[in-house]
């Protein structure tokens, strides 16, 4: 699984200097995917998290494993 985040993180670096806020649709069906893949390895849902706060911590996250 965390190959799959990090690959999520490296596609929404991808979406360019806007962000990928500027692209809701595509966003919130990136988030959605991302939030099942933790409910199914984990079984906690990540539904109620603010997606500034689940962005964030993808980033750290990718950070941590390129290093």
């Amino acid at each position: 699984m965390p190959a799959k985040l990090v690959e999520y993180a490296t596609h929404l670096t991808t979406l360019g200097a806007a962000g990928p806020m500027d692209r809701p649709t595509e966003a919130g069906d990136q988030l959605r995917t991302i939030h099942g893949l933790l409910q199914r390895q984990t079984g906690h849902d990540f539904r109620q998290y603010k997606a500034n706060t689940v962005q964030r911590r993808l980033q750290r996250r990718r950070a941590a494993c390129d290093g």
